[in-house]
């Protein structure tokens, strides 16, 4: 590249015939797409990035405090402020606003890339969904009052309006809007494919149709009336020279061919900025290219502003602002062309110090162009402080083979770091031949790979390499299987043993000699399923007289596995049957598809108490089905509740009241009272009740009404619970007679073999059933009339 170190950034106009040459090869370059070398000229980032936005599409400053102005659209829609270093906007004022008290409401600036513009506390900002330009100013209360609105073009007169429409033609996405150093409003419309000149108080002054018959999109003003057009779609760039602000247009070209995603102009120098996405390019009014900067530290960057008095440039990148400093003079660097010997890479490129002492030399590379993570110094280290391109070079050694690398030159001075284009390299074979053959012999926990490598006459080693997610296993141990210097191709072959059923490994060959390292194609095998494999034997627990609990350890062997328990009554049991167990199973468990010992747990109920059973635990994958070794368990003996019958008390001529403790056992226990005059003579159980499955004595009571007076009565109490009835010893008790004044005893009623109850009484509570009144009084009338009788 050709010295750029006569131009000056102090407003200097005049270039050497070969900057200008140069500048010419890099405007053709860019038109087709090429990347550039940077020039003597550059900027360095200043400060960290600043702000957050979720679909950033426009930016602007404003000239008179240099506050930064950013429309986030893409559903956030709203207006961020920020001071020139991200900080809160100088002179106060809200950090954003929304465009709420518009007549059409908050902004909608959906997601295209639309520029805005500033001066002077004004803000204009294109409404693309609502077709219409809103125009803010910071007023004395410091906030963002709402002038106008232009909803279209072509009206005569005002078309700035507060409500309602224009009465113009009806703008269709005015994508881009720019302000120039009179006030005027440049309106960028997509329908109409044209720009619109307005006053500040939004009468349209002229019309400008769009070169190349395209839409504009992004739009810049020069101090002398130049405007320039971004083109929407092709993203070129155009310019319309006037020769004033208030001058029409004398010619107009293509700046740009393509691949600008931003534009912006310096009003002090009248330099045009333009984004590449990755690297910002500035261009005199000659056109040429004084100064490229950004590359390395943007990406897929967006719109930008100039903040003319402190040459700061603000570049929308990633979702924040990056800011650059003034243009100071770097080294002019040029990434050339890398000398490739296999796996040794000798990289070049060239310095000028353009005057100044270069501080730092160094090539930048790595795997990705985004990921230049690896360094090597430039030889030699320091190219002085000349004037003229300086050849530096590096040694690479240690990289892969077959691979491809990308570099870039790094040379800095006191102003900051120039970096040069990326450019790539790909490595030959370090051993040639190197092809990874088939698995062979695959089973369910074994393989054997193959492939083959040409040493070629160098002494050549080889390995495989192979794992899950990645090669985390290598066979056998590098540096692997001598393969010897031989001419021609050598076979490859290992065993590997000890692997996971049903599952898919990568593998590739390895193979390296004293120039490095190559590598096979990337292969892949699948083993062969494997039933199920019963790490643990069954083993019984939680023992009850009904109930088991078999537990066990399985390895899935990496397939879906469930599992049952197989079990039979001791008496039913026949050794040797094809099926043993006669068909008695437990429901099925779910083990899962994993390749570790994983628990089986199974509950088997509704056995019988005291019994001896064989069992076996039956595990089954797509593979096939495995089952244990028989084994017996024996359920506890019955658990029956125990019941005590308790004294009768409260006993008079009619009633008495009965009591027992229970202690269920742990079983859900019912009960109920026996009662008779005759010994040993009981009927059904009467004043039935429940006690739960606890464990400890529980009292209960029954209140008896309507006996006999006089009369012995027996009764105990019976308890159940599923593994059968027990009974409380017989206890008994009497009634009491009628006094002996009573010349004739009453008759005396009938038993009633279930006599009239209460509901029973547990743990000393006292529940009673209102008492038949009826036969009580039958028995005071026949008293009385006895007394007269005598």
């Amino acid at each position: 590249m050709m010295s750029t170190s006569t131009y000056t950034r102090a407003g200097a106009t005049t270039v050497r015939l070969a900057t200008l040459l140069a500048g010419i090869s890099l405007a053709l370059a860019l038109a087709f797409g090429a990347s550039p070398a940077l020039a003597g000229e550059g900027r360095v980032t200043v400060g960290s990035p600043f702000g957050s936005f979720s679909h950033p599409t426009g930016i602007a400053v404003d000239q008179s405090n240099g506050n930064v102005y950013v429309a986030d659209g893409g559903g956030h829609e709203e207006i961020q402020v920020f001071g020139p270093e991200g900080q809160t906007p100088l002179g106060g004022g809200p950090a954003s606003f929304t465009g709420e008290d518009t007549p059409s409401g908050a902004f909608d600036l959906k997601s295209e890339p639309t520029g805005i513009a500033a001066a002077a506390g004004e803000v204009v900002v294109p409404d693309v969904q609502d077709n219409l330009v809103d125009e803010f100013h910071l007023d004395s209360g410091l906030e963002y009052e709402f002038l106008c609105q232009v909803t279209g073009y072509g009206a005569s007169g005002d078309i700035c309006v507060t409500s309602g429409s224009s009465g113009g033609t009806a703008f269709g996405e005015p994508l881009g809007v720019a302000l120039d150093a009179a006030g005027d409003v440049y309106i960028g419309d997509y329908r109409s494919k044209s720009v619109y000149e307005l006053s500040s108080a939004g009468g349209q002054i002229a019309a400008f149709a769009m070169p190349g018959g395209g839409a504009p999109q992004y739009l810049a003003v020069a101090a002398d009336g130049t405007i320039y057009i971004q083109q929407y779609g092709s993203n070129a760039v155009y310019e319309l020279e006037r020769s004033s602000l208030t001058g029409v247009v004398e010619g107009e070209r293509e700046i740009a061919g393509g691949g600008v995603s931003g534009i912006a102009v310096d009003r002090t120098s009248g330099e045009l900025l333009l984004d590449f996405g990755s690297y910002v390019q500035e261009l005199n009014a000659y056109g040429t290219v004084t100064a490229t900067f950004g590359l390395g530290m943007l990406s897929g960057a967006g719109d930008l502003a100039v903040d003319d008095a402190t040459e700061a440039v603000y570049v929308l990148n990633e979702g924040q602002v990056q800011r650059f400093g003034p243009l100071v003079l770097l080294p002019e660097v040029k990434t050339e062309a890398a000398e490739v010997n296999k796996t040794m890479v000798k990289l070049h490129a060239s310095v000028n110090p353009e005057g100044v002492a270069v501080s730092s030399c160094q090539f930048e590379y790595g795997a990705s162009p985004g990921a230049l993570t690896e360094t090597a110094v430039c030889e030699p280290a320091s190219p002085g402080s000349g004037a003229a391109p300086v050849a530096v070079t590096a040694q690479l050694s240690g990289l892969s083979s077959l691979t491809t690398y990308y570099y870039r030159l790094a040379a800095g001075n006191a102003n900051g770091v120039a970096q040069g284009e990326v450019l790539s390299f790909t490595t030959g074979s370090a051993v040639e031949g190197v092809i990874t053959g088939a698995a062979e012999d695959v089973s369910s926990s074994g393989a054997r790979l193959t492939g083959s490598l040409e040493p070629n006459g160098a002494d050549a080693h080889y390995y495989f390499e192979y794992g899950l997610d990645g090669y985390e296993f290598t066979s056998p141990t590098p540096p692997g299987s001598n393969a010897g210097s031989a001419t021609e191709a050598v076979a490859a072959t290992t065993t590997l043993s000890g692997l996971e059923s049903n599952t898919t490994y990568h593998y590739r060959l390895v193979a390296s000699n004293a120039e490095g390292v190559s590598y096979g194609e990337d292969e892949s095998f699948t083993t062969s399923p494997a039933p199920p494999v019963i790490v643990q034997a069954p083993s019984i627990s939680n023992v009850t007289s009904t109930s088991v609990v078999v537990s066990s350890s399985i390895n899935p062997e990496h397939s879906p596995t469930s599992c049952y328990v197989l079990y039979v009554a001791q008496a039913g049991y026949e050794p040797g049957a094809i099926e043993p167990y006669g068909g008695q199973r437990s429901a099925s468990c779910t083990v899962g598809e994993g390749f570790a010992a994983t628990a089986a747990v199974q509950f088997v109920g509704g056995l019988l108490p005291g019994t001896t059973y064989h069992y076996a635990l039956s595990v089954t994958n797509a593979a096939g089905t495995v089952v244990s070794s028989d084994a017996t368990f024996t359920t506890a003996p019955a658990t029956l509740p125990l019941a005590a019958t308790g004294e009768a008390s409260a006993i008079a001529q009619n009633s008495a009241s009965i009591a027992a403790t229970i202690d269920p056992q742990g079983y859900a226990t019912t009960y109920g009272f026996e009662i008779t005059t005759s010994p040993g003579e009981y009927g059904p159980p009467t004043g039935l009740g429940t006690v739960g499955a606890g464990m400890g004595e529980t009292s209960v009571s029954l209140s008896l009404t309507g006996l006999a007076p006089g009369t012995t009565y027996y009764y105990r109490v019976a308890a159940s619970n599923v593994n059968g009835t027990v009974y409380g010893a017989e206890h008994q008790f009497t009634t009491g007679s009628f006094p002996s004044t009573f010349v004739t005893p009453p008759a005396p009623l009938p038993f009633v073999t279930v006599p009239t109850i209460s509901f029973p009484k547990q743990a000393g509570s006292t529940v009673t059933k209102k008492k038949h009144k009826a036969k009580p009084k039958a028995k005071k009338r026949r008293a009385r009339h006895h007394h007269k009788a005598g």
